[in-house]
């Protein structure tokens, strides 16, 4: 996850809107109020985003009851819906 993150952080430090799409399987973090657990993971991964300024659009749970799915942007306004299939 450290390199994972290192190598995110440096497409996201731009002067131009990032998304970044995918499972990333962390179903410890709840996305719904940005809680997380104190795990190791859980917390480089929220730190990530917390500190990248990103804005996390999936809002419902994507596998069983879990949010594992992300759609994050440094652009808050990019992405208007994310509709369930």
């Amino acid at each position: 996850m450290e390199l994972l993150t290192k190598c995110l952080q440096q497409y996201c430090q731009v002067d131009y809107t990032s998304i970044i799409v995918g499972d990333f399987n962390i179903p410890t973090i709840n996305w719904m109020d940005f809680a997380y657990c104190t795990d190791y993971i859980s917390t480089l991964f929220t730190g990530f985003v917390r500190t990248g300024g990103l804005t996390q659009f999936v809002n419902f749970n994507t596998r069983g009851n879990n949010l594992l799915d992300l759609v994050l942007s440094n652009d808050s306004e990019i992405v208007s819906d994310t509709p369930r299939t």
